[in-house]
């Protein structure tokens, strides 16, 4: 609740929230034994499409009104929103300033222009021409501008329709953005709210700043670990460091992967994805026991028969995200950018680091992170710089899958 944000938020921060405290009058959910604030046509809904799931409320609310999978429906085929193969230049938007981008205000005229003209030319081109095995079974991959554009639409409708229950035209919308994905994606969401939900503004906001929100520091390094991807950036006195972004293409995708196949070297066979995830979050944890002893050997049990988890799979399915073997580990992605930020904002990196995304609710992730992360700087000459500082998490009253969404929900409060 406010309460809490405001204990941890700079005095400045805390007088804008409490002059907004008139607004957000609270009542108790004959449903749910959490506050719900009752809306107003004055609050912002605060979007967050990640690559499986989504997050969606309204401004000044401490958690989201809704997790949904980023999914829709097409051609009976279950397609997620972010695998979209965009390669085709004449499907392109462009966006001439950064800025409008961002803030979602000067560019509309332009954006919608552009892709007036791109939906003419592309008419009768919509193809769902690849496969993939996806979270949730066989998905498709869009592969097309209109198809992207129907599916966000029928993605939006879902959203008001169901979930948000209010109309489009009455709530300005802020989108966070994930600043190593396509920017195409948030230029056609945009669009949509824009020009088929007669959104009034609609604002794009990077996550790791307004994550900051949430964490109560202007100082710090920011790691978001989700399910395709992991990516580290240093934030100093509010503002991205840039040229300390590192990214790495390993998240819970890498782990359920690793977890099928040492389930399958067990003697497990025909293993549907949804028993694959509810075992990775039932039975398996990203540290190591103490030296000598082993996990105990589990069973799993479903309609038609049982599935034996041993030590292997418990255990060590989540080394594949501490392992530099086909792509970076997570521990060189956060030391590659606690070695890029500036020496004068290097102690606030280490002693403040923040983590984000569904990878972290991991158990042992934490412990296991900060494990890996001091051997590579004792043991490789390349990090030599960073001996001699201390590592520490900065613990926030959030969790880390909803951090993102609940930093943008502050921010939005105080416009």
């Amino acid at each position: 609740n406010i309460d809490t944000i405001i204990t941890v938020m700079s005095d400045d921060v805390v007088s804008k929230l409490l002059g907004r405290r008139n607004v957000l009058s609270t009542m108790t959910s004959s449903s749910s034994t959490a506050p719900v604030t009752a809306v107003t046509d004055r609050m912002m809904v605060v979007v967050d499409v990640g690559s499986r799931l989504t997050k969606v409320g309204f401004a000044g609310e401490d958690c989201p009104r809704a997790i949904i999978p980023s999914t829709v429906k097409h051609n009976g085929a279950v397609i997620f929103l972010h695998d979209v193969d965009d390669n085709d230049s004449s499907s392109s938007i462009s966006n001439n300033s950064d800025n409008g981008s961002d803030e979602g205000g000067d560019s509309h005229e332009e954006t919608k222009k552009e892709v007036g003209d791109v939906e003419n030319k592309g008419k009768g081109s919509s193809t769902l021409d690849a496969t993939v095995a996806g979270a949730k079974g066989k998905c498709k991959i869009v592969n097309s501008h209109n198809t992207l554009i129907n599916c966000l639409h029928g993605f939006c409708s879902k959203l008001y329709k169901k979930h948000l229950m209010v109309k489009s035209k009455d709530h300005k919308v802020m989108i966070v953005r994930s600043c190593i994905a396509k920017e195409q994606f948030y230029l056609k969401l945009r669009h949509v709210l824009i020009n088929f939900y007669e959104v009034q503004d609609v604002v794009i906001r990077d996550a790791h700043e307004v994550a900051q929100y949430a964490m109560g520091t202007a100082n710090g390094l920011f790691v978001h670990c989700g399910f395709t991807s992991s990516y580290s950036i240093a934030l100093a006195q509010t503002y991205s460091v840039r040229k300390t972004l590192f990214f790495t293409e390993k998240g819970t995708n890498a782990v359920l992967t690793s977890l099928k196949k040492n389930l399958m070297e067990d003697g497990a066979e025909d293993m549907e994805d949804k028993v694959i995830e509810d075992i990775y979050v039932r039975a398996c944890f990203a540290s190591h026991p103490p030296d000598g002893k082993t996990a105990a050997t589990i069973s799993y049990e479903t309609k038609d028969r049982c599935i034996e988890v041993t030590h292997q799979s418990r255990v060590h399915s989540a080394d594949v995200l501490f392992s530099d073997e086909e792509d970076s580990s997570i521990q060189s992605v956060v030391a590659d950018a606690i070695l890029a930020t500036p020496i004068d904002e290097r102690k606030d990196a280490c002693e403040r680091i923040v983590l984000s995304g569904g990878t972290c609710h991991m158990r042992g992730f934490k412990q296991r992170l900060h494990q890996e992360l001091s051997d590579i700087i004792a043991n490789d000459n390349k990090y030599s710089a960073l001996r001699g500082l201390s590592l520490s998490f900065l613990d926030t009253p959030f969790l880390p899958n909803v951090i993102e969404w609940v930093g943008a929900s502050i921010a939005a409060s105080l416009r």
